[in-house]
């Protein structure tokens, strides 16, 4: 299973090695990797923006990432240590089925859906997903958007880590990171899976304009994309993006401030007004973008 929030920021322009304003909306300059300095701080702490999913064609990972990942004290990712296994435990359903959240018609829909596109008939689709909560569905359309054998910058950075002894540390935990879904009601659930499956069809160019903002590192963008889409998502972008930055900005400081700290999120959480980024310039550090 690839990180659990993938559907947010499945979404290199040439740019100056130079400490600039964040105040203005949006940047002028992009990046993906800014050093972040200022009172108390640890002298080589970085910020990083990934995307969840990319073609394995496009991932980009050069040595000078690779060599800041490798020299710094702790690695501080969305979640530490993601396993497949522990993740899966937070999407099965406690009581009822999956099909208790939709009417006959919807049923309908989601079954056409799982034979035609999925490869599942009814009766494996029932078998698998029936006691699963209906994220799964979403996130299940979501990784088969991506139709090209893919690459993951948390798990290549987990897995350097690891490699380097380097401890693991997370923002916030996977149960937070469903929760975000538990707390929408049946109803609100039921239409974020009929969206992800009626979208399906464009989700392919979707995906294109999503990777290519990334390798662009417009992150301001990014922001931009992911909050002006129609539908649900749109709908919770604060909950998404904006309270869980803030949530982070504390944590951050925490970790930048007794160890040289490598931070990699979302590409997502990077940009707009209420981005990272801005969040720790408000807060008094000075973030400059490092050319890859």
């Amino acid at each position: 299973m690839r990180q659990i929030i993938g559907i947010l920021t499945l979404f290199i322009v040439h740019f100056g090695c130079y400490s600039q304003s964040l105040e203005a909306y949006p940047m002028e300059e992009n990046a993906l990797l800014w050093k972040i300095e200022g009172p108390n701080v640890k002298s080589d702490s970085y910020l990083f923006g990934t995307i969840h999913m990319i073609a394995k064609s496009e991932f980009y990972y050069p040595k000078k990432l690779s060599k800041i990942v490798d020299k710094t004290d702790q690695v501080v990712l969305e979640i530490a240590d993601l396993n497949p296994v522990t993740a899966m435990q937070y999407i099965v359903l406690k009581q009822g089925s999956f099909f208790d959240y939709f009417n006959e018609a919807q049923i309908d829909t989601i079954l056409f859906w799982a034979k035609t596109e999925a490869g599942m008939d009814e009766a494996k689709f029932r078998f698998t997903m029936s006691q699963l909560k209906p994220f799964a569905v979403v996130q299940l359309a979501t990784q088969m958007s991506l139709k090209v054998p893919a690459e993951s910058y948390e798990l290549t950075i987990q897995s350097q880590a690891k490699a380097q002894n380097v401890p693991l540390l997370g923002l916030e935990t996977i149960e937070d990171q469903i929760g975000i879904f538990d707390r929408m009601d049946s109803t609100e659930q039921a239409n974020l899976v009929m969206e992800s499956i009626r979208n399906y069809a464009k989700s392919d160019s979707l995906m294109n304009e999503m990777q290519s903002l990334y390798l662009k590192q417009n992150v301001d963008r990014m922001y931009q994309f992911i909050t002006e889409s129609d539908g649900s998502i749109q709908d919770m972008s604060a909950e998404l993006l904006d309270k869980r930055n803030q949530n982070w900005i504390p944590l951050i400081s925490e970790f930048i401030q007794t160890k040289d700290t490598f931070i990699a999120v979302g590409a997502g959480h990077l940009g707009g007004p209420n981005g990272v980024l801005r969040l720790l310039e408000k807060a008094g550090y000075t973030l400059t973008p490092i050319q890859l």
